[in-house]
């Protein structure tokens, strides 16, 4: 597979990673940077856009901030973005297509996590 330089520090990005409606050349290997801020708004908040029903529902944008302010910022926080770009378009796609999952992943998993992020960003 051919190599990238990152924007960032002119390193070697490596690996390509695929997600819904894209590409992205990910991780540097010199500073872990990993261009996510660059992705179209549409195809970061899998989940909580099939959930909720439009990436600019409310709850998808609390969600979209807690990723950019927060995971972000750290290594490992960039790792479990990683990870949940690999996996929650697959997912997502399931979830949208049943209402019963949308309703039932909305209750129990995503609203609580919700009313978490509302107290820490004082919503």
């Amino acid at each position: 597979m051919a190599k990238q330089k990152c924007s960032k520090c002119s390193g070697n990005k490596k690996y390509q990673m695929h997600y819904y409606g894209g590409s992205k050349w990910l991780p540097c290997d010199r500073c872990f940077s990993t261009g996510y801020e660059d992705a179209p708004a549409t195809s970061k908040c899998f989940i909580a856009t099939a959930t909720y029903g439009s990436p600019l529902a409310a709850e998808v944008m609390i969600f979209s901030q807690f990723r950019d302010e927060i995971l972000l910022t750290s290594r490992v926080g960039r790792i479990l973005v990683l990870l949940y770009y690999h996996f929650s378009p697959p997912l997502a796609e399931v979830i949208e297509r049943v209402p019963v999952l949308r309703i039932t992943v909305r209750k129990l998993l995503l609203n609580p996590i919700l009313r978490f992020l509302k107290l820490a960003f004082r919503r």
